[in-house]
């Protein structure tokens, strides 16, 4: 149902939320892995969006929302804690869209063609939906009490490069590794092969002494 929901929006908005909250409960009980839970995770908040009103919607934070209440308490500690808190620095990123992409068609909405009349817009962004605020506010309260929100998209933006960075050169000390590795092996085998060519000279020197050896006498 969250698939569908993903690809036929606004049908089954309700159910989905619904069944991420029941997807929750199963991984409450052992019935699915952790894989499962971040796999419908970023897929929830990485499916494209393909409706013209798309901004109008926020379900998408709500499934979210309802997913990570209610397993919140498996992802506090270890691996699970650090994995959950990649997710959630993405997660920020895509709630600051949404709330980018509402200030802006609602500000085209209620003043149209106020830039072609050369009409000044006013200062404050229009408000932003007061219950989605205060759903996604109380989950990261949640999820996680004592961190720092970002405060808007250019914050939400630079943690995301930030963690993808640090992933980068990870991933290059880990294929430096492995490079290194590859090289000892193959240094490792042209030895042996050295070791192996110096011994068949010497089988064959000693075979050539012994056959002299033999004819002499």
């Amino acid at each position: 149902m969250i698939r569908i929901s993903l690809e036929v929006p606004r049908l089954f908005n309700q159910k989905a939320i619904a069944s991420a909250c029941y997807l929750g409960e199963l991984y409450n009980y052992s019935v699915c892995d952790t894989p499962v839970i971040y796999k419908v995770l970023y897929q929830i908040i990485s499916f494209p969006e393909v409706d013209q009103l798309a901004w109008q919607e926020f379900y998408r934070v709500r499934m979210v929302c309802e997913l990570l209440n209610t397993v919140a308490d498996f992802f506090q500690t270890g691996r699970a804690r650090k994995k959950m808190d990649y997710f959630l620095t993405y997660f920020h990123r895509f709630y600051w869209m949404k709330r980018e992409q509402w200030n802006i068609n609602v500000a085209v909405t209620e003043h149209p063609g106020a830039e072609e009349l050369g009409i000044m817009q006013p200062a404050e962004p229009p408000r932003f939906p007061a219950d989605i605020e205060a759903e996604y506010r109380d989950c990261m309260r949640r999820i996680r009490k004592t961190a720092t929100l970002p405060k808007n998209l250019a914050e939400a933006e630079s943690a995301v490069g930030l963690i993808e960075q640090q992933l980068k050169e990870k991933l290059a000390l880990a294929g430096g590794s492995a490079d290194e590795e590859e090289e000892e092996e193959d240094e490792r085998k042209v030895l042996d092969r050295t070791l192996h060519h110096i011994a068949e000279e010497d089988e064959e020197c000693g075979s050539d002494s012994e056959r002299s050896a033999a004819i002499l006498n």
